[in-house]
């Protein structure tokens, strides 16, 4: 015999009163298996998003350093400067209250005046380089152009230069990267190659940014020189991989009798 449930005549109990009881809850869970599957897209897509707005290391110290750099700026600008120029205005309330003091004076009063001058130039030139360098407000393309034609390549060399503008503009870390290696390459090409041809060219496509600079001078041993640098060797290579690793780039140098080839890959978004 089926036992009777509180509140429910049996009649409804055993003809439909579980059974509508049973559809809520099979309806119920429609909609929460629904709702989770809802959500876990969701998830995947926030993920997804996620992975795309992570930032390297390298790139995370960049952004640091640059906020400490305008700081810097700042404090040695607003603080350091203020207090020079200060300096500068006592004395000259001084040598008006004094218009003939004792000759020590002067003369201790005048250096006080060179030195406080000097320190304040000092101050404004640090800080005027800590703030981000005009080239930086250049697209890529003018940037890397502008290196070419200061760094004296175009007298001593047959050149080649191919640079077009990216399919977008990189990021300023990425821009800094490329920029001073090309300077750096360049400067290597002048000083160390002995060549008569050399070329500069940025290519965009596949998802990565290639800049490379090549000559067709006497070359070098560069795996040896990496792997046991010579004390006289300066740090412009150690400098440029690490400039490249710092923005998840790749950097490669052939070098031979043929002539040097440097090639920057970067990985940029599309």
């Amino acid at each position: 015999m089926t036992p009777a449930i509180p509140g429910c005549r049996e009649d409804e109990y055993a003809f439909g009163g579980p059974s509508r009881d049973l559809e809520r809850l099979a309806a119920m869970q429609s909609r929460l298996t629904l709702q989770y599957f809802r959500l876990l897209e969701a998830h995947h897509a926030l993920r997804a998003r996620r992975k795309d707005v992570i930032e390297s290391p390298g790139i995370i110290l960049d952004k640091a350093l640059e906020r400490q750099r305008k700081r810097i700026a700042d404090e040695l600008h607003s603080s350091v400067g203020g207090d020079l120029s200060a300096i500068n205005l006592n004395l000259d309330l001084l040598r008006e209250a004094l218009p003939e003091p004792p000759e020590n004076v002067r003369r201790r009063t005048e250096t006080i005046g060179m030195l406080s001058n000097r320190a304040l130039d000092v101050v404004r030139s640090i800080s005027k380089r800590l703030y981000a360098a005009p080239w930086q407000a250049q697209p890529l393309s003018a940037a890397l152009r502008d290196v070419w034609e200061i760094s004296g390549v175009l007298e001593r060399f047959e050149p080649s230069f191919d640079v077009h503008d990216p399919a977008a503009e990189p990021a300023p870390h990425v821009r800094e990267a490329l920029y001073f290696i090309a300077k750096e390459a360049l400067s290597n090409v002048i000083k160390h190659s002995h060549a008569r041809h050399a070329g500069l060219s940025l290519r965009n496509g596949n998802g990565y940014l290639c800049l490379e600079v090549e000559d067709d001078g006497c070359g070098f041993d560069y795996q040896r020189m990496r792997s046991e640098p010579p004390a006289s060797a300066g740090i412009g290579l150690r400098s440029m991989r690490e400039m490249a690793e710092r923005v998840g780039g790749d950097l490669d140098i052939v070098s031979g009798r043929q002539g040097t080839k440097l090639t920057l890959s970067i990985p940029v978004k599309p």
